[in-house]
């Protein structure tokens, strides 16, 4: 595990603990992510975005995933341990680990106050000091053993002004109304996600951009042409090299023709075709 910069508890105005965050660790980011890490301790299902895309490309009715149960701990919990540990200020660990958790590394160094988080690819951690921090990491522990506790980095980004960073562990019955209304619209965003690649023929446009014959082109990315959903438009991020303007959005006849004719042409935008459409005449 590599040490958090900013460890965080999450306080309720009576004083209840709501969650708890590692705090940020840039290189843990980068290299290897939370992704492992949920899956090890959440009802993962392996392919089941997959399946949700090709189900709607078939027409068939789906019900997608609520995110809250996509995120909730639940699986590994005798994994996840707590330790209270007798000093002339009382401690306590908890947390998870692939090989096993145990308290004590420098990774815990409490550097930072009364708090420190760690986490990696396959564990995370927490350790604090004093009375009452120990007790409301003991009340956490109960809670995720009770299956009331997610991952909540995809929907609780600030505690007021503090931000939120690193693994961030949130029970489930405790949060905010900011925090519910966000999952609302994630979930929102998930679902046309699926929606969008279902209906997307983005993978068509590729074979053509390979096929073209005339080396890199470009990167092509898929979005809804409007809230309605009802048309797909596609993005281009061109190789420097290539004529055409950036973004866009652009229909797919418009960049399958343009790639069918090798590139041959300026692929224009919309929205610069009518600034051209305008200009006065000298």
């Amino acid at each position: 595990m590599r040490q958090g910069d900013d460890p965080h508890i999450i306080i309720s105005n009576a004083g209840r603990i709501l969650g708890i965050a590692t705090g940020a660790g840039c290189c843990t980011e980068h290299e290897c992510g939370k992704q492992k890490l949920q899956e090890a301790l959440t009802s993962h299902v392996d392919g089941l975005d997959d399946k949700l895309v090709e189900d709607l490309r078939a027409g068939k009715v789906v019900e997608f995933p609520k995110l809250i149960e996509r995120k909730r701990i639940n699986r590994n919990l005798e994994s996840i341990m707590f330790f209270s540990i007798q000093c002339a200020e009382p401690e306590a660990y908890l947390g998870y680990s692939r090989d096993g958790f145990r308290p004590g590394g420098s990774q815990l160094s409490l550097i930072h106050g009364d708090i420190a988080g760690a986490w990696d690819e396959t564990s995370f951690g927490f350790r604090v000091r004093g009375e009452k921090n120990v007790k409301m990491l003991k009340e956490l522990h109960e809670q995720i053993l009770a299956e009331n506790v997610c991952f909540a980095g995809t929907f609780a980004e600030y505690d007021g002004e503090t931000r939120l960073n690193g693994i961030i562990l949130m029970i489930e019955d405790r949060l905010r109304p900011e925090y519910v209304a966000e999952i609302a619209e994630v979930q929102k965003r998930y679902e046309s996600k699926l929606r969008l690649k279902a209906a997307s023929k983005e993978l068509e446009l590729q074979i053509k951009m390979r096929n073209c014959g005339i080396g890199g082109v470009g990167f092509i990315w898929p979005q809804w042409k409007d809230n309605s959903e009802l048309e797909v438009v596609y993005c281009l991020n061109p190789d420097g090299n290539i004529k055409a303007d950036y973004y866009g959005p652009y229909t797919f006849d418009e960049i399958a023709d343009w790639l069918q004719s090798r590139c041959s042409y300026r692929l224009a935008s919309s929205k610069s075709r009518a600034t051209v459409c305008a200009a006065p005449s000298r």
